[in-house]
């Protein structure tokens, strides 16, 4: 019963978010419901998927279960019929309708942990300004599940830092903690984080230079490491060992008062990273 549950709550949000969709097909020799071809794609791409002919594999071979869902009269849709409808989907519109379709999903995450991360699209090339540049994408993700709640197209990495603010509105902040790589460590977007209610870990490298110099004099100050709180984690596997300490100093109000933008600020934090791999040894310090 509980599953049954389950599968009508997934049929109803597909029926419901994805009704006034506008179907790109002509209205001749239509095989499958548009529906039908969404979910399936959908489906496939959480069990990683890569590309039209591992869809029509993935849906061939896991027909029944997704007549779970919806009828597929007319079996499993092709390659050429993934290709031809996903192709031709409005990016704007569907972007609009999965933020929606993701809503009543957010609340029950069981913790807000929310990563941000921009990564270049592998194998994209868009023609910008008569020259090739990649496709870079920002994304929001559940820390917990792994699930991808919302992303932007930017057209290169400097681009991120207009995107992120985007991607904080669309989220509920409140109570949430948010995680973004160095390109993402502005004032203003920490700012926009704390009036949401939410809180922060950024990572601080070179481009924030004058602040990243600051905390490292801190962190290279005699008897320091005395006055931070400490943790220390360990994690194996696939021939993988990797010890993290984390010092993490909390009295920096003069930081704070050369730094005034960043008021926000509530602690520092120093990353020791000894990994093996392999055999072989790395060590690397973040903060």
């Amino acid at each position: 019963m509980q599953n049954q549950a389950i599968r009508d709550q997934i049929k109803e949000i597909f029926s419901v978010y994805w009704k006034d969709f506008k179907d790109p097909r002509s209205s001749r020799n239509q095989k499958h419901l548009f529906v039908e071809i969404l979910f399936a794609a959908f489906c496939a791409m959480l069990c990683n998927a890569n590309g039209w002919s591992e869809m029509e594999t993935f849906s061939d071979e896991f027909l029944d279960f997704l007549r779970e869902f919806f009828p597929y009269e007319n079996g499993a849709p092709s390659d050429d019929t993934f290709r031809r409808v996903l192709s031709v989907l409005n990016p704007e519109h569907f972007q609009a309708t999965f933020r929606k379709c993701m809503e009543p999903i957010i609340p029950l995450l069981a913790e807000k942990k929310f990563a941000i991360d921009g990564k270049v699209s592998r194998g994209s090339v868009q023609i910008i300004n008569q020259g090739k540049q990649s496709l870079n994408i920002v994304s929001v993700v559940a820390a917990e599940s792994g699930l991808v709640l919302t992303r932007e197209k930017v057209a290169n990495k400097s681009n991120e830092i207009t995107a992120i603010p985007t991607l904080l509105e669309s989220l509920d902040l409140k109570n949430a903690t948010i995680t973004i790589d160095a390109m993402g460590c502005q004032y203003k977007i920490a700012d926009q984080i704390v009036r949401g209610g939410g809180n922060y870990v950024l990572a601080l490298k070179g481009n924030q230079e004058n602040l990243l110099e600051a905390v490292k004099l801190i962190f290279a100050t005699e008897g320091i490491h005395q006055k931070c709180n400490f943790f220390e984690t360990e994690e194996k596997g696939c021939g993988r060992k990797e010890i993290r300490g984390r010092h993490i100093f909390t009295d920096i109000s003069e930081l704070r008062a050369k730094h005034p933008k960043w008021e926000t600020v509530r602690a520092i934090v120093r990353l020791d990273s000894k990994r093996e791999i392999k055999g072989k040894n790395e060590e690397e310090t973040r903060y």
